[in-house]
C-alpha cells in the first residue's frame, strides 16, 4: 500500500520539474523550428542569456547581437523564440509583407512599456492599425503648421534666456532647458496646456532626470515585469519607503497625465470650436473611435507614448544640432 508523505511528495514534485526542465531542453534545442539557426546555444536554451546582457550589462545586447552577427552569419537565433536578421534585402520581407500578410506584436516585448492600451501597446495588427490611423492626421505637414505660433513663442523664450544667461555670465545645462521647450510643446500639443516648464529649469532638471532613469528601466521591466506591478500594489507607506524616488516620480508623472484625460473627457461643451487645437480633445470627439477606444486609461496610455516620445528624442536631437 503507497502512502502520500511529505517526502514522497517533495520527490514527486521534483521528478516533474526535472522532465519539465529536460523536455524544455529537448524542445528547444531539437525540436523546436529555430532548433537550426545558427547563434550561441545558452541563447537557445533560456532568455536569462538576454537578460544578463539587458539588465546586468544594461542596454548591451543590442550591441552583443551585432557582434553574433558576425560570428554566425546574417540570421542567428537570439532567445529561445527569436531569431534576428541582418540583411537588407530582407528589410521588404519583414516589413512590408504586403497587404494580405497580417503580423501581430509580441506581448512579450510589448508588455515592458507598461503601456498596454496605447497604439504602441497594440497586439493585434487591426486594432494596430486603427489606433494608428487616429493619430495620423496629426502629425501630418497641415496639422503641425498649428502649432506653430506656439513653438515661435516657446523659442523666442528661449532665445531670452539665452540672452539673459549671456549676460549675467551664466552656465546652462542645454539638455535640461531644450527638454523643457519639448515639455511644454508636447504638452500643449496634446493637452492644450502650457506648463511652462521651460521658465522653471530646477524642474525640467528633476523630469528630465526621471525620464531618462525610466526609459533606462524598460529593459528591467522587461524580463521582471512582476515587479512593476508588484510596486503598484503597495501601499503608500510601503512605497514611500522603498521605492526609489524616481519611480515615485513618475508615478506622479502617470497620475498628473490621467489628471489632464479626465479633465478633458469631464469637460461637458460640446461646442469643439471653442477647444483649442489638440490631440485629445479632437480624438474625444472623433466619430472614428468607438466608447471602448475613448476611456480614461486607454488615453492615459496613449498621452504617456506620446508625451515620452515627444520629449527625449526632440531634446537630443536639440542638444545634438546645438553642439554642431
Amino acid at each position: 500500500m503507497v502512502f502520500f508523505t511529505l517526502s514522497n511528495l517533495i520527490l514527486t514534485f521534483l521528478a516533474a520539474q526535472l522532465l519539465q526542465l529536460l523536455y524544455i531542453v529537448v524542445h528547444r534545442t531539437i525540436l523546436s523550428p529555430l532548433a537550426k539557426i545558427p547563434g550561441p546555444r545558452l541563447a537557445a536554451l533560456t532568455s536569462w542569456y538576454e537578460c544578463y546582457y539587458d539588465v546586468f550589462r544594461p542596454g548591451q545586447y543590442v550591441f552583443k547581437i551585432k557582434q553574433l552577427h558576425e560570428e554566425y552569419g546574417p540570421i542567428i537565433r537570439i532567445t529561445p523564440r527569436e531569431v534576428s536578421v541582418s540583411d537588407l534585402a530582407f528589410l521588404d520581407t519583414i516589413y512590408a509583407p504586403g497587404a494580405h500578410s497580417k503580423r501581430n506584436k509580441d506581448l512579450e516585448k510589448v508588455k515592458a512599456l507598461g503601456i498596454n492600451t496605447s497604439t504602441g501597446g497594440a497586439i493585434e495588427h487591426d486594432l494596430h492599425r486603427k489606433r494608428r490611423d487616429s493619430l495620423n492626421p496629426f502629425f501630418s505637414t497641415k496639422s503641425v503648421m498649428k502649432l506653430a505660433p506656439q513653438i515661435q513663442a516657446k523659442t523666442a523664450q528661449l532665445e531670452d534666456i539665452f540672452a539673459t544667461s549671456l549676460a549675467q555670465d551664466k552656465i546652462v545645462n542645454l539638455s535640461d532647458f531644450y527638454f523643457a521647450f519639448a515639455s511644454d510643446v508636447v504638452s500643449q500639443y496634446c493637452f492644450s496646456r502650457n506648463q511652462n516648464i521651460l521658465a522653471r529649469p530646477q524642474q525640467a532638471a528633476v523630469m528630465r532626470k526621471n525620464v531618462v532613469t525610466v526609459l533606462r528601466g524598460v529593459k528591467f521591466n522587461l524580463h521582471f515585469a512582476w515587479v512593476r506591478s508588484l510596486i503598484r500594489m503597495l501601499p503608500a507607506s510601503l512605497s514611500g519607503r522603498w521605492v526609489p524616488q524616481g519611480i515615485k516620480d513618475m508615478l506622479k508623472f502617470r497620475m498628473q497625465i490621467r489628471r489632464e484625460i479626465q479633465q478633458i473627457l469631464e469637460k461637458k461643451d460640446t461646442d469643439t470650436h471653442e477647444f483649442p487645437h489638440s490631440i485629445f480633445y479632437e480624438l474625444r470627439e472623433s466619430p472614428a473611435l468607438p466608447a471602448s477606444e475613448k476611456t480614461v486609461q486607454r488615453f492615459e496610455d496613449e498621452a504617456t507614448l506620446l508625451v515620452m516620445a515627444g520629449l527625449l528624442p526632440n531634446q537630443r536631437s536639440n542638444s545634438k544640432s546645438r553642439k554642431d
